[in-house]
């Protein structure tokens, strides 16, 4: 299965074919869509299979599995996913500032990731800080507020985990 999402996550629509039917699942042979993973949610849309359309209700991250919201898709049969791109770029903008917070603090405080949620309406990052200090995040906020409105070009890297993980600094979650 190919994950087109790691290679363009701007990509809104692709074509594929069905690849397995697992009760109200499918595996596609490729697809755009990005599962549930990392304490963010999986991508939401539909797959057409000419004028049938499927909804895709979330991604599970086996597989990936698109649960869909009825069934009536075969393996072989031919679909065209189509991404619900508003929902993507919230969640692609949400996951950047998380970053760029994330950054800051571990900057300022040596502080490493604990754990995250990413959801349309508001975000968590949680950080192993020595001590809370609620004016402290407030200005981490307003460093990060003002990079982000700075504009800066954002490179993206995939790197295999092994890689990865043998530079200081890059991953900074907490093990």
């Amino acid at each position: 299965m190919k994950s087109i999402y790691i290679e363009d996550s701007y990509i809104r629509s692709f074509d594929t074919t069905v690849a397995d039917v697992k009760g109200d699942g499918v595996i596609l042979e490729e697809t755009a869509f990005y599962p549930q993973s990392g304490g963010q949610p999986s991508d939401l849309g539909s797959l057409f299979r000419d004028e049938d359309e499927f909804c895709v209700l979330r991604v599970e991250p086996s597989g990936p599995i698109h649960i869909m919201d009825r069934t009536g898709l075969a393996p072989g049969d031919r679909v065209s996913g189509r991404i619900d791109w508003d929902r993507r770029y919230k969640f692609m903008r949400s996951h950047t500032a998380c970053h760029i917070l994330s950054s800051v603090i571990f900057d300022k405080t040596g502080a490493r990731i604990t754990g995250n949620q990413i959801d349309i309406a508001r975000s968590r990052v949680d950080f192993s800080l020595e001590a809370f200090d609620k004016s402290k995040i407030a200005e981490y906020v307003d460093q990060a507020n003002q990079l982000i409105s700075e504009d800066h070009a954002v490179r993206i890297s995939l790197l295999p985990r092994a890689e990865a993980m043998a530079i200081p600094d890059l991953v900074r979650l907490a093990m």
